[in-house]
């Protein structure tokens, strides 16, 4: 390069995405991949019937390589035409039932992809293949409808690539399948050079080779030339700059240019009738342009700045090589010049790419007009370019909201740190969530982002009543204060607080949390502390390592470590002794389908999941521990040992009613009852092996190395109880439970149960633990207290 650089900072990846000139470091390992894969569906696909024309399909980054693919099928077989999904809306059935057609998507999620992917396989079915890179174990409806009805189906080749804005070496992926596919090479990453020196991959100057051209800091606009294999590159080249906001490109190829297109560039170059310098030429070159870019550039200004991109291999692997190259110069232009990551979709006009993808609906104008046709039937114009809101604008506790679907969607997020940041989010007019509330059903609460809302399944079912509630007060309309206050609905790290007043209508309040200056050291929070320490480690995959913890003096509190089911329904156990003096079992049942339903992400087993959603209010005889695991409060309310175990068989007989779960709760009970209430642990162990069977004549050391993950009453319990009868202290009995490698914490949770009841739960952990609980758990915690 001839211009001096920049000293502008390295711009930061932001949002989780990385710097495209960091992901171009991995790019050969992509193609690496790519090379040794197996193609032969999509070779046959693509070179059986070569007299059908192809159409290849993409929308965004995967334009190009529909492009790639349309230009290798037109040297290899007959005609190719590269096309956006959008316009295949422009061909007729006819068309498309004589062609092959090839989508190209990464997820096939895109509404228009699920439009396209829908008419392929409406209207040419044999001869239709879409090409994905989707996880198997994530298949969506559309990919299992196309699988269906497709003999071709779908060929997808999954790349563990991190999610971009921009494709990048996703791309890379695509293009170098297409080229296996085409050729047959399997050995062609080793010619490609790839260095990362950006003057081994293109050139800026000007014209003349001597006038010093201006920083590229200031080219806003770029004319970008192709030929031959360098088509599909420059596709890709308009869609890095524009999308990531960086500068407008207009491509062409070379002879379109000398045509007159040219004559443009007067307009951007430094002349006496105008003094911008914000224009620059690319020249995408293979050895079949050289001649003719020599003859170009000897007849342009020679003060135009241009940038020359130009590989050496006049084969279909030179799409490849100038891919790279292109690529480089994209991330030099952004992060260099522009202080602004192409990947990262905060870009310098402060538009966010997510504003609008995904949310316009194709399928409404094709169904209504369509493919086009010589002759079609008359339709009325309706002016359906009218902004309405469908509800009327609300204000609430001093915000305004245009749409009542905004703030009805925001009562969707708990109080988690997490959903605070995402509130903010939402009310960021920057972001583009403010109004638009379909942005933020498919960000957030459809599991964009790989996290599902924990409470957004409150939103999509039925029997939620605090959902309805909400909608009314937001309209204006009378609701039931106290099913809103029961919903803990949280604002901005505040709770919602609701006031009937005289007309019927509702005040409303935010309170903040209240945090108790000191918490229990004994009782429930010491099981919350032995589950929340124990859930990072059941599903760590070397065992061994989890093993290992034996003999440790202390546990490392991890951000990853979060409460699961065992809480959940221990409080709700709690709250049902509380709530309901006569202790019914239909009042039991109600609040573990209620808890369940509210946090049904937190790990519940299959069986109960299965319950929790059905109308039966019946047990199911299950034996696990998940009997044992929610118990403990009856041992702390309880003002006998006979009473305890009563109360123990109903909490587990409304699902456990098996021999096995009603032994393993009443076990956990009276180990707590006997603990708190001044019984030895050799009373303890005797009373249990007597009374249960359990033998807990057992070292932890014994157990440890045969252990192996278990969920039966019999098979954990005893040993979850051991633990207990070993421990010096409170955390030595969790830290032993964890270390068996098995039901990591539901073992620590029933053992860190019986500990506390006797040994103190240290500060430390007890307030680690209480802060991962929502508000409505940490306020029947207190409340037990």
């Amino acid at each position: 390069m001839t211009t001096k650089q920049t000293n502008q900072q390295k711009p930061k990846a932001r949002g989780g995405k990385k710097l495209m000139s960091e992901l171009l470091t991995e790019t050969r390992m992509y193609i690496e991949q790519a090379e040794q894969t197996d193609v032969e569906p999509l070779r046959q696909f693509l070179l059986n019937n070569p007299e059908r024309p192809l159409i290849a399909m993409g929308h965004g980054g995967s334009h190009s390589s529909a492009a790639y693919a349309a230009l290798l099928y037109g040297t290899n077989c007959g005609l190719g035409r590269a096309i956006t999904p959008y316009q295949a809306n422009s061909l007729s059935d006819e068309t498309l039932k004589n062609s092959k057609l090839l989508l190209i998507s990464k997820s096939l999620k895109n509404q228009d992809v699920v439009y396209v992917s829908q008419r392929m396989t409406a209207v040419n079915p044999e001869h239709s293949c879409v090409v994905t890179m989707n996880p198997t174990e994530d298949d969506n409806a559309n990919i299992r409808r196309v699988k269906k009805s497709c003999p071709n189906g779908v060929t997808n080749h999954y790349f563990d690539i991190p999610d971009g804005f921009i494709s990048v070496n996703g791309t890379f992926a695509y293009f170098a399948l297409l080229y296996k596919a085409f050729t047959g090479d399997a050995d062609f990453s080793r010619r490609l050079a790839m260095s990362v020196d950006s003057a081994e991959n293109y050139v800026y100057r000007c014209v003349d080779g001597t006038t010093t051209p201006p920083d590229l800091r200031t080219i806003t606009q770029f004319t970008v030339l192709f030929g031959s294999y360098g088509e599909p590159v420059a596709h890709k080249l308009e869609s890095n700059m524009t999308e990531a906001g960086l500068a407008s490109c207009v491509i062409s190829d070379y002879r379109d240019e000398c045509h007159g297109r040219f004559l443009a560039l007067s307009n951007f170059i430094s002349s006496p009738k105008h003094s911008q310098t914000d224009c620059a030429l690319v020249l995408l070159v293979t050895p079949r342009e050289e001649s003719l870019c020599r003859n170009l550039l000897d007849r342009l200004p020679g003060h135009l700045p241009v940038v020359i991109i130009r590989t050496d291999i006049d084969t279909p692997l030179g799409s490849i090589d100038l891919l790279y190259k292109m690529s480089i110069f994209t991330s030099d232009f952004g992060e260099k010049y522009r202080h602004s990551n192409p990947n990262d979709p905060e870009n310098l006009g402060g538009f966010s790419k997510g504003a609008f993808r995904d949310l316009v609906r194709f399928q409404d104008d094709f169904s209504l007009y369509g493919a086009l046709a010589l002759n079609a039937p008359h339709v009325s114009y309706t002016d359906r370019l009218q902004i309405k809101s469908e509800h009327t604008s609300i204000n609430l506790l001093g915000l305004h909201f245009s749409d009542i679907e905004v703030p009805y969607l925001m009562a969707a997020f708990d109080d988690s740190r997490d959903a605070l940041k995402t509130q903010q989010t939402i009310l960021n007019p920057e972001k583009g969530y403010l109004n638009n509330p379909e942005r933020i059903r498919r960000d957030f609460l459809e599991d964009r982002f790989h996290v599902k809302c924990r409470r957004a399944l409150e939103f999509e079912k039925p029997g939620y009543q605090w959902c309805d509630e909400w909608k009314k007060y937001l309209l204006g309309q009378p609701a039931d204060a106290d099913i809103l206050n029961d919903a803990y609905i949280n604002w901005l790290g505040y709770t919602l607080r609701f006031c009937p007043q005289p007309d019927g209508l509702l005040n409303v309040s935010a309170v903040s949390p209240s945090t108790p200056i000191s918490l229990p050291n004994h009782g429930l929070i010491g099981g919350i502390v032995g589950e929340v320490l124990g859930s990072k480690y059941e599903l760590e995959k070397d065992k061994q390592k989890v093993k290992n913890l034996a003999g440790q003096d202390h546990i490392k509190p991890l951000v990853s470590m979060t409460y699961t089911d065992d809480t959940v329904l221990t409080l709700a156990t709690a709250k049902w002794l509380m709530d309901d003096p006569e202790h019914q079992k239909q009042k039991l049942i109600d609040l573990y389908k209620r808890f369940a339903r509210r946090y049904v992400s937190y790990s519940f087993g299959k069986n109960f999941r299965a319950w929790v959603r059905s109308d039966s209010r019946e047990p199911y005889g299950a034996g696990s521990n998940g009997s044992a695991m929610r118990v403990a409060p009856v041992a702390w309310y309880a003002h006998s040992l006979d009473e305890c175990l009563a109360l123990a068989k109903i909490t587990a007989e409304v699902t456990h009613n098996s021999p096995e779960g009603i032994r393993g709760a009443q076990a956990v009970a009276a180990a707590i009852y006997l603990n708190r209430t001044g019984s030895s642990k050799t009373d303890i162990r005797s009373y249990i092996e007597q009374t249960f069977g359990y033998n807990l004549h057992r070292s932890t050391d014994e157990i440890r190395p045969n252990y192996t993950f278990e969920t039966a009453c019999d098979k954990s319990v005893p040993e979850s109880i051991i633990c207990f009868l070993e421990a010096k202290s409170f955390e030595d009995a969790v830290i032993r439970a964890i270390s068996l490698g098995g039901d990591t914490d539901t073992m620590a949770c029933i053992a860190g149960n019986i500990a506390a009841a006797t040994m103190p739960v240290p500060p430390s952990l007890a307030t680690f633990a209480y802060e991962k609980l929502p508000l409505e758990l940490r306020e029947i915690l207190c409340l037990e207290k």
